[in-house]
Parts: C-alpha cells; structure tokens; sequence
C-alpha cells in the first residue's frame, strides 16, 4: 500500500483567501472548490469507453466517482455502469488513460452479485490468459497496461438488456490542492454524481459534491484548494518506512 504524504502547514500570506474553519477529523461542506474547465476545441472523446466488439460504443448510464486530495497526492475511484440494451450477451473491452505518472490500485467488475478483482498485466500476457478465461465463459477480469499509461480491459460477459458494473481506482501526483476529473465527451448519462474531498495537515477536510441526472457534461471537475485557503505549494514530511 502506497505511503500517504502528509502536507507540512504553511502560513497564508497576506493576499491568500481566507480558510474555512475545519475541525480535526470533520467535513466540511463547500462550494468554492470547483471552477470553471476550459473549453478545448472540437470534438472530445469520452474518457472511459466500453466498444462492444462490433465496434458500437455501449451507453454509460451511471458514474460514481470519489476523490480524496491530501497534499501532493490525490486518489481517484469511479464505479461505471454500462447498458447493454440488445436481448444477447455480448463482449466489449474497456479503456481509459490515466494521468501521467499514475498507478491502479484496483480494476474489478461485478458479475452475479459478486466483484472479480483484477490483475494488470502486460498486453500479449493479458491477450493469452482471456482467451483461456472465455472457453470457460467466466470474465478474466485482466487490466492490460500499454505505453502512455494506456490502460484496457476485454470485458465478458455482458448480460442481455443490463448493465455492467466496473471499478477502477488509482492514484496520482498533484499540485497541492489542484485536481481534474475529465467528465466531457461522456453521452448524456442518467445519472453523475462526484464528491472531493480536500484534506489539510490538521486532520479535517473540506469537500464539494457534483450530483446531475439525465445529463450530457459540458465541464470536468476542476479542483482548486486556493479557494479554501490550500496553499499552491508545500513541503512533504514522509513517514517513516516500517522495518
């Protein structure tokens, strides 16, 4: 498990905003930490897909996502619900990039009420084991990792007229206090719901929530801790490793 860097407390100077009182330990509900994304040009693709193999995309009906911002370090989990609304079973694989320097700490999908965990593995190691996997008509549950931190998952089965559930986490490198969560290029979806959480050195945290229903995103989820007095930089204390 990766070590938590701990933010070392740094004093305000005379023009930083001024920080919401935040109990050690406690939550606190803001709505400044969000701003405004920059509207790229043209089109943009989504940034987790699920193609079924006749190359058709399947709908992404349901995002769950969670963040937690800790000084330099920001973990990221997204639970994602796609429809398959033809009356057979079928196969897709799944896709996402990363952030530059990211790790995946988990990748599972559900299958009959229960979550296969996993294993991220090279291309041509993934490619073998599925093949093996699908003669017996279970779900390999296998990450494939590529150059550019590219990371895919052939995905079967996928029930007739239901959704499939997948999980993937990671963690990542941050400007203190800085985050993004790309949600444009994503179809309308029924529902999208993202809660961040920004934690200070003293133990409390504050945090924004982003709840839309039958919508298609316009904007990512840009965090900027500036507006509740989390400083742009700051040194990191490390904990000691254990012996």
């Amino acid at each position: 498990m990766p070590v938590t860097p701990v933010a070392a407390p740094a004093g305000p100077g005379p023009s930083a905003p001024v920080a919401p009182v935040v109990p050690a330990g406690k939550v606190t509900p803001v709505k400044t930490l969000f701003i405004a994304s920059k509207q790229p040009a043209g089109e943009v693709a989504p940034p987790w897909p699920l193609t079924a193999s006749d190359g058709s995309g399947l709908l992404l009906t349901r995002v769950d996502a969670s963040a937690v911002v800790e000084g330099p370090l920001a973990f990221t989990e997204l639970h994602l619900y796609f429809h398959n609304p033809e009356a057979r079973t079928r196969e897709g694989t799944f896709s996402i990039t990363l952030p530059a320097g990211a790790a995946v700490s988990r990748f599972a999908m559900e299958a009959n009420g229960q979550f296969m965990e996993a294993e991220v593995v090279e291309k041509q190691l993934a490619r073998r084991a599925y093949e093996d996997f699908l003669h017996r008509r279970q779900d390999p549950a296998l990450l494939e990792k590529a150059e550019g931190n590219q990371f895919s998952a052939r995905v079967f089965p996928i029930p007739a007229k239901a959704d499939k559930h997948l999980v993937i986490s990671y963690s990542q490198e941050v400007s203190p206090g800085r985050y993004t969560l790309p949600l444009r290029g994503l179809a309308r979806s029924e529902r999208v719901d993202v809660r961040v959480q920004v934690r200070g050195a003293s133990g409390g945290a504050v945090e924004q929530t982003l709840s839309e229903r039958n919508w298609t995103p316009d904007r990512d989820v840009v965090v900027d801790g500036s507006s509740v007095g989390v400083p742009s930089s700051c040194p990191m204390r490390r904990r000691p490793r254990r012996r």
